[in-house]
Formats: C-alpha cells, structure tokens, sequence
C-alpha cells in the first residue's frame, strides 16, 4: 500500500506532515477539501497516525508534496 505525503505550511512556519492512500479518490483528498473551502472556513487536517489539526484556510501559506512512502 503506498501513501502520498503531503507537508502543509502555515503562515507561522508550523508544518504539518499528513498522508492519503495513493489510490484515494481525487475528489475526497486533502488537496480537493482545501481548494473547496473558503478562506475563513476551518478544515480539518491529519490522519489516525499523526492526529488531526484544525486550521483556517488563510493560515495555509502552502502545500507541497515531497513524494510517495510505503
């Protein structure tokens, strides 16, 4: 099973690493929920692994996607 990992930077240089199964569904991933969210909506961030955070669309600077891991 091979995961995306996602590292998502805040405005105050927190980072917060999560990761979606590869073969999750575009539509319910991390990116789509961020990009349908409006800047002061509240999404949730995280995994049962890491734990989940709870931030505002505009403390998000960005998002990159460092590659996959098993």
């Amino acid at each position: 099973m091979r995961h995306q990992k996602y590292c998502i930077h805040l405005m105050d240089g927190t980072i917060i690493t999560v990761e979606e199964m590869q073969d999750h569904p575009a539509n319910e991933g991390i990116m789509s929920r961020l990009s349908n969210v409006g800047k002061d909506e509240v999404v949730t961030i995280g995994d049962e692994v890491n734990g989940f955070f709870y931030v505002k669309r505009k403390d998000i600077s960005y998002v990159s996607a460092p590659g996959i891991c098993r």
